[in-house]
């Protein structure tokens, strides 16, 4: 049995639902801009699209992920279908005898972070509370249910075309090369659906409230911003006293130097920041889809699994990876991962050493490792 909606996503939240969403992305995740818009419209047509708080579900409701799949610099160039998501939804539907409760989103960051609700518009199926990243990541078997070792099986994705593929057997990182084969062999991008969960699986893995939380975001942004002369700073305070989510502004400056390249479904660079009167060390900020490691000089102020996450400064809209450009007035900003993507078994997935990066995961709750004393100092 479903439950009744904890809440609705109407047309007119669309916006501060993407907004949130791309502070979460890391710059990853894909753009919302056309997602958001087409969400808006299906909403229009349609109706509002319900949203179910995971705690209500069953234990043995049944819902299961849905996404883009492919490098996010390909959604500008090209557009989704409504045929795609409602080719995997139906046939995900069909290999779980339609026995779905819900729809959850891989990611909360970036595009991905509307997936659900326009494949849910779609379809008439409610979205859940909930995704398994609380923020994006570049690969599929990196949500926190394969970290906690459930299944990504059966897997489906399909392209603008009418192509359907529905992988069956082998292991979590297996469905995802897979499935980031067939969205090379698909121009970069497909729609996909993995993971079934129960009722039980989603309170005990999933990061709960993210769809919730992003909304907030994009609706407190759009206060500050009218509000505050230093916004960034104003909003990293009130979301640290309101609701205890670790915030910290990292560095205030100017783009000046980034390479970008597509690369086995993938976007990978980094990007070069400096001060705006050239003084003091600039930020290195590399990427792999989405920002994963930021360093000021020397230091490392900032990895994965925490979001780092370029905004403008004078809109406060989250920028990109793909969409980063030289000479953009930008703020860079750090935002603390969900606790269970930062336990050790996610860390060894998710964490700097995973991606190569020669540095231990340090929470942005913590100082500065410059601020400490010496080891041995009174």
């Amino acid at each position: 049995m479903t439950p009744a909606p904890a809440w609705y996503l109407d047309h007119g939240d669309v916006d501060d639902l993407a907004t949130g969403c791309s502070w979460l992305g890391s710059g990853g995740g894909g753009d919302t801009h056309v997602l958001a818009l087409t969400l808006k419209q299906l909403i229009r047509e349609r109706g509002p699209v319900p949203v179910i708080d995971p705690r209500r579900l069953a234990p043995d409701a049944l819902v299961f992920n849905v996404g883009f799949v492919g490098a996010p610099v390909t959604m500008h160039e090209k557009l989704f279908t409504h045929g795609e998501i409602l080719d995997v939804v139906r046939t995900m539907q069909a290999r779980l005898q339609g026995r779905a409760t819900a729809l959850m989103a891989t990611e909360i960051g970036g595009g991905n972070g509307l997936a659900p609700f326009l494949a849910g518009a779609l379809t008439g199926l409610p979205v859940l509370d909930a995704d398994g990243m609380g923020r994006a990541f570049p690969l599929s078997d990196h949500v926190s249910y394969a970290i906690q070792g459930r299944s990504a099986l059966p897997t489906v994705a399909a392209g603008e075309q009418g192509e359907i593929v529905v992988i069956e057997g082998g292991t979590n990182r297996q469905a995802e090369r897979l499935v980031r084969a067939v969205s090379v062999v698909l121009g970069s991008k497909c729609f996909s659906a993995d993971y079934p969960l129960s009722g039980d699986d989603v309170r005990a893995c999933a990061v709960l409230d993210t769809p919730s939380l992003a909304r907030l975001i994009g609706a407190s942004i759009r206060r500050v911003s009218r509000e505050s002369a230093d916004p960034a700073s104003a909003l990293t305070r009130w979301f640290a006293e309101e609701h205890g989510l670790v915030m910290r502004k990292l560095f205030d400056g100017k783009v000046t130097g980034v390479e970008h390249e597509v690369r086995e479904g993938w976007g990978f660079g980094s990007v070069s920041l400096q001060s705006l009167d050239g003084t003091g060390p600039a930020m290195t900020i590399a990427f792999q889809n989405e920002f994963l490691i930021a360093r000021l000089g020397e230091e490392t102020v900032a990895t994965t699994p925490d979001i780092i996450t370029v905004v403008d400064s004078w809109t406060l809209k989250a920028i990109p990876s793909d969409g980063i450009r030289y000479g953009q007035r930008v703020q860079v900003v750090g935002i603390q991962s969900p606790q269970v993507m930062a336990t050790e078994a996610a860390l060894r997935v998710v964490g700097p050493r995973a991606f190569g990066y020669a540095v231990d995961y340090r929470p942005l709750s913590l100082p500065p490792a410059s601020a400490e004393a010496p080891a041995g100092t009174p």
